[in-house]
């Protein structure tokens, strides 16, 4: 959200902005552009005239663009047409109808000001480089009418009003309370396995949660919306977004104080040690506490985003000096790049030192005492020794099985295999990335190749086809693992593997979904390491995107099969979902099942049928925010529902 929110204060201004050639006291050059969504190749002459301005000629649009490596000629400077006194009584002659058209036209697209306030002096055509987006100026985005202005302070006002509404119910709620009966006749049944987790058993839990959750996150956007858009440059702007970003921050903070302080006064990655961090007691009030968890560190995240946001539009000029001083003290171009090449390395290394021995299911295992448990908990999977083979995370017939080191008394580290296969391939990715990309003799291998495929030409690169063999390798063995390895604590059975099959499915789209996140990060360091850019690997977002899909109707369509083998009739809507199974109604532990069943029906059909072509490329706004709605909506939920998932979605998320 808030790289979309720099995009639209800055970076946008930057691709809407054409690269134009600087003109000489003698001459001008010809930069071919094309409007991004028209298509049409106009010339565009740039030449410089004796006031210093810039004349732009536009010819037709048939125009045949020049190749390559011809598109910047030199022309010859424009001949000065000798100046001839009036006479006396002489009336000065009337420019032709065409020529006044284009006088107006020039007056109508002047310049407002440069960087230190004053006229930039500097004519340009408003259908290619609108007024306020020209090179130099400090206006990163367009200007909107007063009204829309007003209307969108209103609007930021009623959402923030909303917000802490929201929020007052939400925190009144108590909805983490215990049916006494329920929870006292299963306790009586096994007293050593104590029921923690018990919610409303109706939909008001859903209600309140979408009251809360959208208005909440969504306020710093529609306000940070606003400042982007009618803001005014300088010091005027500065104000606002400084007020704003430090308001983020203390929501921010007082979010992760309410929520999340448990886990927080140890560290969170350093809560280690079962003598410091007990199993809790009822008494404790654990109730729901790796929920509340979870939400506050998410609203944490967001509200710093936001306010990096807002310091970037306070302090645009200092950070643009401060980045083209730093650019400058590189008199290597790739000392940089191998820069961010070992920070990325050691950064995905540290994320899979996280994934070793930390709870993989947030939503319910996300405080001190569950991490200080799953942390030192022994490791044995000898099915024929193991005190409980359940413990053991592969069958007895796995191919890859997890190892494990014990680090210390409270740690023990373990290598999952599809962990393994995930991060290698990460890590493999970005050095042989890195390499074609500043190696000279690899280059060959970065060149565009014709290729005729199913009655076309497809042009792709030996790079492209590694990559992508590469990532088909590691799908497959990571495929291989949930699939037929993994132990799902199951028998074995008709009816079982029905369920084997389903949450197989269910981490596999998981990892489509996680490898979907890198191609279209803008912001990301990825595509600078890599010598790529977002638009030229939109395809293999679709291409994964369409794995996504695949994976989640399978996921869906075999838990319903398994469900109506066990003969029973399950209830979405109710928070937690209720079970109708040989004549009595019980309950799931597990609130994230309904929530997830509603957004990805709404998943479906946003980026279903909103992503064909006709709906593309006819309604393109409303594919592009439906797209990002159900995207921001899709993923938090997947975080909380599925075990494991932000194993493999932190290094894309980041």
């Amino acid at each position: 959200s808030f790289c979309t929110l720099l995009r639209r204060c800055h970076c946008d201004a930057q691709v809407l902005r054409p690269t134009m050639a600087h003109a000489n006291n003698t001459g001008g050059y010809v930069y071919n552009h094309q409007h991004q969504g028209y298509g049409a190749n106009e010339q565009l002459v740039y030449r410089q005239q004796p006031q210093g301005q810039y004349h732009q000629q536009q010819q037709p649009a048939t125009y045949a663009a020049p190749p390559p490596q011809q598109q910047y000629q030199q022309q010859p400077p424009p001949q000065q047409q000798p100046t001839v006194p009036l006479q006396q009584g002489q009336q000065q002659q009337q420019p032709p109808p065409q020529q006044q058209q284009y006088q107006q036209q020039q007056a109508r697209n002047e310049p407002r000001y440069s960087h230190d306030g004053a006229h930039d002096g500097r004519a340009t055509s408003s259908t290619v480089m609108p007024s306020n987006l020209v090179q130099g100026s400090n206006e990163h985005t367009p200007k909107v009418p007063r009204q829309h202005a007003i209307a969108a302070v209103l609007g930021a006002t009623f959402v923030v009003i909303m917000t802490f509404t929201a929020l007052g119910v939400w925190l009144r709620a108590n909805m983490f309370v215990y049916d006494d009966a329920y929870v006292a006749a299963k306790n009586a049944e096994d007293p050593d396995k104590p029921m923690w987790w018990f919610g409303k058993s109706n939909i008001v839990f859903l209600i309140i949660y979408w009251l809360f959750a959208p208005w909440f996150l969504g306020a710093p956007l529609v306000a940070a919306n606003a400042v982007c858009s009618y803001a005014s440059p300088g010091k005027t702007r500065r104000v606002p977004a400084l007020i704003l970003a430090f308001l983020s921050l203390v929501v921010g903070f007082v979010a992760l104080a309410l929520w999340a302080h448990r886990v927080v006064d140890c560290g969170v990655f350093w809560c280690l040690g079962t003598d410091t961090f007990p199993k809790p007691t009822p008494a404790d009030n654990y109730k729901g506490d790796g929920f509340r968890t979870i939400n506050g560190t998410m609203i944490l995240f967001a509200c710093i985003g936001f306010s990096l946001a807002m310091l970037r539009v306070a302090f645009a000029e200092s950070v643009d000096g401060l980045a083209r001083k730093m650019k400058c003290m590189y008199k290597d171009a790739q000392i940089g790049d191998w820069i961010l090449v070992l920070f990325s390395l050691v950064m995905v290394v540290l994320m899979w030192l996280t994934t070793m021995y930390m709870p993989n299911d947030l939503a319910k295992a996300f405080t001190p005492w569950k991490i200080a448990a799953t942390a030192a908990a022994p490791y044995e999977c000898d099915h024929d020794r193991a005190y409980n083979p359940d413990v053991c995370p592969e069958m007895k017939n796995a191919v890859f099985r997890t190892t494990a080191t014990r680090v210390n008394s409270s740690t023990v580290f373990r290598l999952f295999p599809a962990n393994i296969f995930f991060y290698v391939y990460l890590m493999v990715m970005i050095v042989a990335g890195a390499i074609i990309n500043a190696t000279q003799a690899y280059r060959g291998y970065a060149q565009r190749r014709r290729f005729y495929i199913i009655g076309r030409y497809v042009y792709v690169t030996a790079a492209n086809v590694a990559g992508w063999l590469a990532t088909l390798a590691m799908l497959s063995l990571f495929a291989v693992y949930w699939f037929h390895d993994h132990n799902y604590r199951n028998s074995g059975d008709a009816t079982k593997d029905t369920e084997r099959a389903a949450r197989s499915f269910g981490q596999l789209a998981v990892a489509f979904m996680s490898l979907q996140l890198f191609p279209i990060a803008r912001t990301s360091v990825v595509h600078r390491v890599l010598g790529t850019s977002p638009e030229a690997f939109l395809y293999a977002h679709r291409v994964l995107g369409y794995g996504t899909l695949i994976a989640v109707i399978c996921h869906i369509g075999l838990w319903f099969s398994h469900f109506r083998k066990l003969d029973k009739r399950i209830t979405v809507l109710d928070i937690p979902p209720s079970v109708a199974y040989e004549g009595y109604t019980t309950s799931y532990d597990n609130y994230t099942l309904p929530v997830q069943t509603v957004l990805t029906f709404f998943m479906l059909i946003v980026m279903g049928f909103g992503t064909l072509p006709p709906v593309r490329r006819k309604a393109w706004e409303l594919f592009k925010y439906s797209h990002m709605v159900a995207a921001y909506a899709i993923i938090p939920s997947t975080l909380l529902h599925a075990a494991a998932s932000w194993q493999y979605m932190l290094p894309g998320l980041t």
